[in-house]
């Protein structure tokens, strides 16, 4: 809809602006879930050489082993997230295109 009305280049622009701009809106509760699933998966020890020592941790072979199931739990969990993140940005860059 938003390319027939604005052509693919600027529609795409429109979008990524909008998303963007929503970016931080949902950055928290993103950034929540991450920290939550993490913590079911590491100790507080365990993350804390990983965020210091980055791949000279010695968990850094455990968190490997678990970013599958860490993935995995992440969609899941931030799937709400990311369906209201993109819907308030293509429903902004519709209303946005609608004035053009």
């Amino acid at each position: 809809m938003l390319a027939s009305k604005l052509g693919t280049s600027e529609a795409q622009l429109l979008v990524s602006k909008e998303l963007d701009a929503y970016a931080l809106q949902f950055e928290s509760q993103w950034n929540a879930n991450l920290a939550e699933i993490y913590a079911r998966h590491l100790s507080a020890e365990e993350l804390a050489s990983l965020a210091s020592e980055g791949r000279k941790s010695r968990y850094i072979d455990k968190l490997n082993a678990k970013r599958d199931v860490i993935g995995t739990e992440m969609q899941r969990l931030s799937q709400p997230i990311l369906i209201a993140y993109v819907s308030a940005a293509l429903g902004s860059a519709s209303s946005k295109s609608a004035r053009k």
